[in-house]
């Protein structure tokens, strides 16, 4: 993206609106997601199958990063995404 110097900046764009589900994580849950992903603080329910690490979700106004991406079940119906807030 070009600011209104001509410069290239990095930003984002809309790419695509998806349904799912995001819930916060209990102190619990943070605890034991951060052993493996780093700070999870949210989590996506999606039937969305082509959710990666490099997405970025916006919500209620609050960006998240995704932390990790999981196939619940294995099942290729269900992706259990841990998202961090960022700001």
């Amino acid at each position: 993206i070009e600011n209104e110097y001509g410069d290239l900046v990095q930003g984002y764009a809309t790419l695509r609106t998806i349904k799912g589900r995001i819930r916060q994580l209990s102190a619990d849950e943070v605890v034991a997601s951060g052993k493996e992903t780093g700070l999870s603080t949210h989590r996506l329910y999606t039937r969305e199958l082509d959710v990666i690490l490099k997405d970025r979700f916006l919500y209620k106004s609050r960006n998240y990063l995704v932390k990790a991406v999981n196939d619940v079940m294995n099942f290729g119906e269900l992706m259990q995404v841990d998202l961090e807030v960022i700001e």
